[in-house]
């Protein structure tokens, strides 16, 4: 398991975290991010702690909001 953290993520980070999100709420029919944490994928102003399995594929995402 790889984590990493960053302050800005590129298209295909948030393409991949979004895609996360979307397989996460077909399994349980909830959104796991909120409005707030969709923008700031593309934004300024959170931190973004992404886990990788060894292959490199997202497997877990989590944004802290200061």
């Amino acid at each position: 398991m790889n984590l990493t953290t960053t302050t800005t993520l590129d298209a295909a980070t948030r393409d991949a975290v979004l895609a996360l999100a979307a397989s996460a709420e077909s399994a349980d029919g909830q959104s796991p991010l909120n409005e707030e944490a969709r923008l700031l994928l593309g934004h300024p102003g959170a931190s973004h702690v992404l886990a990788a399995d060894p292959g490199g594929v997202l497997v877990g995402y989590a944004q802290w909001q200061p």
